[in-house]
């Protein structure tokens, strides 16, 4: 099977049960973020602890990348909005993770062929534990997108975008327990998904 596919399909099921369920605006977000290679750390320079993380992070994911697998030592949990997660922490991580896509999205996704209306939303937020200890989570993002190689499109001479074809663009960031540090999945970095596979 083509994974590209495999991966959009995915994509697509976060999406269509995502923006359903959990609709987290920008209007409640707070503070704001740095940004670097979605490769390094982005915020703060690190601390040992969440250099820590990230490392137990990339090794758990080599074993399983999803990171809901039995056998797993970190585990992936979803929380429900308004469920789990105090009010004032459940909005300095939608603060965090937006910012950090607001900033490193131009020199990343945004390279390629794809505009988008920076209208960032939190799709998804997970929990990541160890032996029931909360170390950090992991938020989805993602925001309506189009992909401007195949339409008459110019920000400045044609900046028309209903002609382009339009989707979304997602990515997953994981954010330390202490909200100081905020890194990009290895396995979810930003990526257009098109509007017939992601409704």
């Amino acid at each position: 099977m083509n994974t590209n596919f495999t991966k959009n399909l995915g994509l697509a099921l976060i999406l269509t049960v995502g923006l359903s369920s959990l609709i987290l605006t920008p209007a409640q977000s707070l503070g704001s973020n740095s940004a670097v290679s979605p490769s390094h750390f982005l915020g703060a320079a690190p601390n040992k602890s969440i250099i820590s993380l990230k490392t137990e992070v990339r090794n758990a994911q080599k074993a399983c990348g999803t990171l809901d697998c039995t056998h797993s030592d970190l585990v992936l949990s979803q929380v429900n909005k308004g469920q789990e997660l105090p009010e004032g922490l459940e909005k300095q991580l939608i603060a965090r993770a937006i910012s950090t896509a607001e900033n490193h999205w131009p020199d990343t996704i945004l390279e390629g062929p794809y505009e988008t209306d920076f209208n960032i939303r939190v799709i998804q937020i997970e929990k990541l534990t160890r032996d029931r200890k909360t170390l950090g989570y992991r938020l989805i993002v993602s925001a309506k997108a189009w992909e401007i190689d195949s339409c008459e499109y110019d920000s400045i001479t044609q900046p028309d975008l209903n002609r382009c074809p339009p989707g979304h663009i997602v990515e997953a960031l994981f954010i330390s327990s202490d909200l100081k540090e905020v890194f990009v999945d290895d396995n979810f970095y930003a990526d257009f998904i098109p509007a017939k596979e992601s409704l």
